[in-house]
């Protein structure tokens, strides 16, 4: 029995001897790092922050035909039209003479790009322009900022539903008095003002496309084609007939590359961010 007594006393000595007060601060590594290492908050830095408008930026690095209107109560009315100048690869085609002229329009492919409600009509002008489309000095590159003269009475107007997500295609029809003149010069090849590529930029010198804002639908919308050697979605076609073949073929007038840019106007009077400074 006193064995037993003299046991179990051992066991509860160990026991007490084992615990620890929970107090007491442990530190593992301390031959490694400097114990009396600090954090320290400290605040010296003043932020000055400012939100400014950017006065220009490049809009013909994308090869992309992108126009339309939009009326924000914060940014104002944004307008946005896009120029294009065409050219052909220097070499017409031979048209027997008894092929016929059938038509001359623009080809344009969606390439999903947009912005507002793409499932209502809407409306756009292209007109002719009327002077050379060339950078300006000690530019290489077309800016926002940038627009040139146009004719004031527009080749075609086209209606349509965009529908971007289907990549569907829009026809613009030009005048056939337009398209038939053309067809002449190369058929003939007489007194022909477009043999070159440069005697049909001077001829020819672009077209400009523009919303028509007047169309309440485009009060909060914008479109996109897309226009590159890889991926073209926008021609200028001359379709005509051979007189030994059923269906019409074409010769394509390409965009001139870089030459696509797009100009945007806004106008901000009357909103919160009039008052914002311009860059620089």
């Amino acid at each position: 029995m006193c064995k037993k007594i003299h046991v179990f006393l051992f066991l509860s000595l160990l026991t007490i001897v084992s615990c620890n007060d929970s107090s007491e601060v442990f530190n593992i590594g301390e031959e490694f790092t400097n114990n009396d290492s600090k954090i320290t908050y400290v605040d010296t830095i003043t932020v000055q922050a400012s939100t400014i408008l950017i006065d220009s930026f490049t809009t013909s690095n994308y090869n992309k035909v992108f126009f339309g209107y939009n009326n924000d109560p914060i940014l104002g009315k944004t307008y946005a039209e896009s120029y294009v100048a065409f050219e052909h690869d220097g070499s017409l085609p031979d048209i027997d003479t008894r092929s016929s002229f059938d038509s001359l329009v623009i080809f344009m492919k969606q390439n999903g790009d947009y912005l507002g409600d793409s499932t209502i009509f809407k409306e756009f002008s292209v007109y002719r322009v009327t002077e050379d489309i060339e950078y300006n000095d000690d530019a290489s590159a077309f800016y926002n900022i940038d627009s040139f003269a146009r004719e004031d009475v527009p080749l075609a107007t086209k209606q349509f539903i965009p529908r971007p997500l289907r990549n569907d295609s829009i026809i613009v029809k030009l005048p056939n008095e337009l398209g038939n003149q053309w067809y002449d010069w190369i058929e003939t090849n007489t007194d022909s003002l477009i043999d070159t590529k440069d005697e049909f930029l001077d001829y020819f010198k672009g077209v400009v496309f523009v919303p028509n804002t007047k169309n309440e639908n485009w009060s909060t919308s914008f479109n996109g084609f897309n226009s590159s050697s890889t991926n073209l979605q926008i021609e200028l076609r001359l379709y005509y007939s051979k007189h030994d073949e059923e269906e019409n073929t074409y010769f394509s007038f390409t965009p001139r590359e870089n030459y696509i840019f797009s100009h945007f106007s806004i106008d901000r009077s009357g909103t919160v961010s009039s008052v914002l400074d311009t860059e620089g």
